[in-house]
């Protein structure tokens, strides 16, 4: 039932926003308040699973060689609980609030990015140099834009690696 709601919410979102009628968007009425609260258990429902038989060279000549597996039964229906840091039925904060506050050093912040996965973040302001600090404040690198100039704009990839432009077309990684 929720995964139609969402589908048929994402649909709804998706014309208004291809639409060309103001009115659709005028009238539009967010719904994030009916996806606030999280279940703390679903039903999950696993299709019949039909196994052709295949020798083993038959199988290793179609995907390679097949590493030692577990085999079990699947039940056609599993409830499993959701392991999630929210209490089941907790809502969100509405406000967002200010949980440490770290000196920067700068007179005025142009960007901050997080590195994924740590307490670290990357912060550029007022000058050429762009900083790699904690969130206990503490500097851990210093990077110098290669024209000394200020950075445009930065940015974080997946791997945690900073990228950051010093125009609109050089790109420094």
């Amino acid at each position: 039932m929720i995964q139609s709601l969402i589908q048929s919410t994402v649909s709804e979102n998706k014309s208004i926003l291809d639409s060309s009628e103001s009115s659709k968007l005028i009238h539009y009425t967010s719904r994030n308040e009916d996806f606030r609260y999280v279940p703390s258990s679903f039903e999950l429902t696993v299709p019949q699973l039909n196994p052709m038989d295949f020798t083993e060279e038959e199988l290793c000549l179609m995907i390679g060689v097949i590493p030692n597996t577990i085999k079990s039964n699947i039940p056609a229906s599993v409830t499993l609980p959701i392991q999630s840091s929210i209490e089941p039925y907790k809502q969100f904060i509405d406000k967002p609030i200010v949980m440490e506050s770290v000196e920067t050093g700068y007179g005025k912040i142009n960007g901050i990015n997080c590195i994924p996965y740590t307490d670290e973040f990357y912060v550029s302001g007022n000058s050429e140099i762009i900083l790699r600090m904690n969130t206990g404040g503490e500097i851990l690198d210093e990077i110098i834009t290669t024209s000394r100039g200020m950075p445009y704009d930065t940015g974080v990839t997946p791997e945690g690696c900073l990228v950051y432009t010093e125009s609109l077309s050089n790109l420094h990684l």
